[in-house]
């Protein structure tokens, strides 16, 4: 278990969530637009930060738990690891994926029962996650569809290009702004 990224994945979360709790304390106080515009972007970078680093680690996990081969990548990449195709078998990357699709609906259920959806900030910190959780499922979920109809796990990946996760992308944020003006 690579504890030092771990360590670092916790402190980038934990300020991360600081700045938006902040923010969002500031504009509870305050009351002023501007506080809350602040906080509404702190609670799209912390969830968006947070919704990747969960990601990730659910990745990792899967990819562990599961017997495949994944070393960490270091701190000089943001990717926490790198799974090995040559040595993992296809079994292993479907539970890489499984887990990684999950982790950020468990942050989605942390945010939904644990944070009151009563200002800008705390909708949209839900609203990112939620919507975060939807992009990685949609992005995601088809290439675990081809690899358990026999594509090759690494042919599979090489169909998300520019164009999908650009257009999942914007479907995500357009979510995620709906999502937020229900709360």
């Amino acid at each position: 278990m690579p504890w030092t990224l771990l360590a670092r994945d916790l402190l980038i979360s934990a300020a991360m969530l600081s700045l938006w709790a902040g923010a969002d304390a500031a504009y509870a106080v305050m009351d002023s637009s501007f506080v809350g515009l602040i906080s509404v972007l702190d609670a799209f970078l912390a969830a968006l930060a947070v919704g990747y680093i969960v990601h990730e680690w659910g990745h990792f996990a899967g990819a562990r738990l599961s017997g495949g081969v994944a070393p960490a990548n270091g701190w000089k990449d943001l990717q926490l690891f790198r799974f090995d195709f040559e040595q993992s078998q296809p079994l292993h990357f479907v539970w890489m994926t499984i887990v990684g699709n999950l982790t950020p609906w468990l942050l989605t259920l942390v945010i939904a029962v644990s944070v009151p959806l009563d200002t800008p900030g705390r909708s949209f910190l839900f609203a990112v996650a939620f919507s975060g959780s939807v992009f990685v499922n949609i992005t995601e979920l088809p290439v675990l569809w081809k690899t358990l109809h026999g594509t090759d796990p690494l042919t599979a990946l090489r169909s998300l290009r520019g164009p999908v996760l650009m257009r999942n992308g914007i479907a995500a944020l357009t979510l995620a702004l709906l999502v937020a003006a229900v709360f």
